[in-house]
C-alpha cells in the first residue's frame, strides 16, 4: 500500500476505502461499523489502537516530496502526517495483527468523533486491555495525559518510549469516560498544523516496530485508567482570584490567559503582539525568538540545521 494514498485522500473519502482495505487485511464486514463520525473495527487482540482521519489543512497535498537519503516526506500544501501517519501505521500492523480500530473525525475541532465513539462502543469494550493512540509529535514520547496508572506507565517505558507530557487527543476523551489507560506514541512527524509539517519515515517505522513488540507481549492482565489528583491549597482557594495580564494591567478571566509562565500571565491582544506558539518544541515564547521559518522558534531551527 502506498503512504501516499493515504494523505492523498478527504477525510470522507478515507471513510470508505479504509473499510474496503480493512476486508482485504482479513477483518470481517461484520466487525466493522462505520459513521460519520469515526470507523470501529472489533478485532482478535484485546487492544485497541486509534488515530484520526482528519488534518489541519485546508488542501489535499497534491505535490508530496521526498528526500530518499534521509527518508522525509513533506508537502508544500501540508503534508498532514498528523495525523496520516498514524492512519497508515495502524493499516501496516494489521497486517500481522487484529488489535480493535478506532479511527475518528474532527479531532482536530474539539475530538467530535472520539465523543461520539465513547457514547457508541462502551459495550465493545469488555476485553480490551489499553488502548494505543499513534497522534503524536517526534520518535518516543508516551503521552498519558491525566492518567496515572503507573504501572502502565512503566509497562510502556519497556518498549523503548519516554513519559511525555501534551494537552489534547482522542484518548484524553476516550480513557476517562471508558475506565481504560491509553497512552499516545510519536509517529514521527514534525512541525504539525504547519506548512513546513514533514514526516520521519524511518521514526514512524520504529514506532510501528515497537508496537508490534507490544502486540506479541501482551499481559495477562488490563490497565485500568486511574485519574491523576492534583492537590489544591485550601488557603488558595480560599483567595478571590484576580488575573491581571502582566503586560497592560487589564483584569482577565482564567479561561482567557494565554500565556503563563511562572507569574506572568498574558491577554488576548498582548499575546498577539509579544508572542507566537513554537510548533515544535509547543512552547510560547517572546516573538523576538522566531525565526524566519513561520511558525518555528530560532532554537528549533538550529537543532534542525545540525541534525
Amino acid at each position: 500500500m502506498n503512504i501516499k494514498e493515504i494523505f492523498r485522500k478527504t477525510e470522507n473519502q478515507l471513510l470508505d476505502y479504509l473499510s474496503e482495505i480493512l476486508i482485504k487485511k482479513g477483518y470481517d464486514e461484520n466487525d466493522i461499523q462505520i459513521t460519520d463520525h469515526y470507523i470501529y473495527v472489533k478485532g482478535d487482540l484485546p487492544v485497541m489502537l486509534v488515530a484520526h482521519l482528519d488534518t489541519v489543512h485546508s488542501q489535499i497535498p497534491i505535490n508530496i516530496f521526498k528526500d530518499e537519503e534521509f527518508n522525509l516526506m513533506w508537502s508544500p500544501q501540508g503534508l498532514g502526517a498528523d495525523d496520516r501517519a498514524g492512519v497508515y501505521a495502524i493499516l501496516q500492523l494489521a497486517d500481522s495483527y487484529k488489535p480493535h480500530i478506532l479511527f475518528t473525525t474532527e479531532e482536530e475541532t474539539g475530538g467530535f468523533g472520539a465523543r461520539k465513539a465513547t457514547e457508541d462502543l462502551s459495550f465493545y469494550l469488555e476485553d480490551i486491555k489499553f488502548v494505543i493512540e499513534l497522534d503524536r509529535q517526534g520518535k518516543n514520547d508516551a503521552v498519558f495525559y491525566d492518567c496515572d496508572n503507573v504501572d502502565f506507565v512503566d509497562y510502556i517505558e519497556k518498549y523503548g518510549f519516554i513519559k511525555s507530557y501534551g494537552s489534547f487527543s482522542d484518548i484524553s476523551i476516550l480513557c476517562p469516560i471508558w475506565g481504560i489507560a491509553g497512552v499516545n506514541l510519536s509517529i514521527g512527524y514534525y512541525f504539525q498544523h504547519s506548512k513546513q509539517e514533514y514526516l520521519n519515515v524511518n521514526e514512524m517505522e520504529q514506532t510501528i516496530d515497537k508496537v508490534k513488540d507490544i502486540l506479541n507481549t501482551l499481559p495477562e492482565y488490563g490497565f485500568e485508567y486511574i485519574p491523576q489528583i492534583y492537590e489544591i491549597n485550601d488557603e488558595e482557594t480560599n483567595e478571590e482570584e484576580e488575573n491581571i495580564c502582566s503586560f497592560c494591567g487589564i483584569e482577565i478571566l482564567a479561561d482567557e490567559i494565554h500565556y503563563e509562565d511562572e507569574e506572568i500571565i498574558c491577554c488576548s491582544n498582548c499575546h498577539e503582539e509579544e508572542y507566537f506558539y513554537c510548533d515544535n518544541c509547543e512552547r510560547y515564547l517572546e516573538n523576538d525568538n522566531k525565526s524566519l521559518l513561520m511558525g518555528i522558534c530560532e532554537e528549533c531551527l538550529e537543532k534542525i540545521m545540525m541534525a
